[in-house]
């Protein structure tokens, strides 16, 4: 956390603000149900306040050094809709899941900065995260999925942005629109993470629809290679 106060970039910290926030909130209500809202609070307080006079306490010297820059600095206000609608990650960049190079090329396909395309995490997980959505999930994964979706949305611009942008505090700060993408690929890698380690606890064979999910994906590697050339 102190390195992503530290050194990311403005918009990737507000995303992680409202990312870990709504994962916090999901802990607080979905976890030991039995107990009242207030009890869990208690149960977890402490160590949310150890870990916030922490970060306070390693990131000293930082704030600090903000401290003595903010009034020098110069932009202070949102910047345009139009501009916070630009850069962002298209649905058409989400091809890049099954093939990373494609987005590299034809920037007027793909209509954003190459730095905000890229979607890849792991053919594997790509396989895991399509049989979890079809497969029983539990309440994290469920969360998860939406949660990346809503990521999956206000990475991509369009009305969701645009309502973001005014009704969301310090959405409308964010210039770089595709970054938003980051948050959705970490609750995905996550979903799928929990789909695989139901597999190897469970000791399943490689049958069943894990099989034709595969074969699926390997179709249309096959035929997205095949139109390349």
């Amino acid at each position: 956390f102190y390195m992503l106060f530290s050194s990311a970039h403005p918009g990737i910290s507000i995303g992680a603000l409202y990312f870990f926030a709504a994962n916090l909130v999901f802990y607080l209500f979905n976890n030991e149900r039995s107990l009242s809202l207030i009890v869990r609070i208690r149960k977890t307080g402490y160590a949310h306040i150890i870990f916030i006079a922490a970060l306070l306490l390693l990131s000293a010297g930082m704030l600090t050094g903000y401290a003595d820059i903010l009034p020098h600095f110069a932009r202070g206000e949102k910047i345009s809709l139009e501009t916070s609608l630009a850069d962002s990650t298209g649905l058409r960049s989400w091809i890049s899941i099954l093939l990373p190079f494609t987005i590299t090329k034809n920037s007027a396909f793909f209509n954003t900065d190459l730095s905000m395309r890229d979607c890849y995490f792991s053919l594997v997980l790509f396989l895991f995260l399509l049989l979890a959505f079809i497969s029983r999930k539990n309440s994290w994964q469920r969360f998860l999925l939406i949660l990346g979706l809503l990521f999956v949305l206000l990475s991509s611009g369009g009305l969701i942005k645009t309502f973001a942008y005014k009704f969301m505090p310090m959405i409308g700060y964010v210039r770089l629109n595709g970054e938003f993408r980051i948050f959705a690929l970490l609750a995905f890698i996550i979903v799928a993470a929990i789909e695989l380690d139901k597999y190897f606890k469970q000791n399943r064979k490689f049958s069943g629809a894990l099989k034709w999910i595969y074969y699926f994906i390997e179709i249309i590697l096959f035929i997205a290679i095949t139109w390349g050339i």
